[in-house]
């Protein structure tokens, strides 16, 4: 079973991602606020993050995913992007980052199902190499 973190403050996105995720039963599910996310990811491993574009204490998400890839290089990194935040982040930064998936908010039920078939996918190419 993977190891997912959601890292947002925005509850009803975290419950959102929470009950599709626990839908597939892929994955060990922690929540995390900005403070203590990255401490978890530097003392667990992790196979997936998601995290928001903006994250409670003024951190960019694509920041802290940075220093998630520093941590983690394998894990599967997806944004979370409220409006159009989603549409501001560079390919360049998306491809730098190896980012899996955007979850564009609100969330619908075929792009987060759509977005988690491809990370299931990745993770699973992964395994596989």
């Amino acid at each position: 079973m993977l190891r997912c973190l959601i890292v947002t403050g925005d509850k009803q996105v975290r419950d959102t991602i929470l009950v599709g995720l626990q839908q597939i039963h892929a994955c060990e599910t922690a929540t995390a606020t900005d403070r203590w996310a990255l401490q978890i990811v530097r003392d667990e491993p992790v196979d997936v993050v998601i995290a928001d574009a903006r994250l409670e204490d003024g951190t960019a998400g694509m920041d802290f995913l940075r220093d998630v890839r520093d941590a983690q290089p394998g894990a599967q990194l997806v944004l979370v992007a409220h409006g159009k935040a989603g549409a501001r982040v560079s390919g360049r930064d998306r491809d730098e980052l190896d980012i899996a998936a955007v979850i564009r908010v609100p969330i619908t039920t075929s792009e987060f199902f759509r977005s988690m078939s491809r990370v299931m996918s990745r993770v699973g190419a992964a395994l596989a190499g």
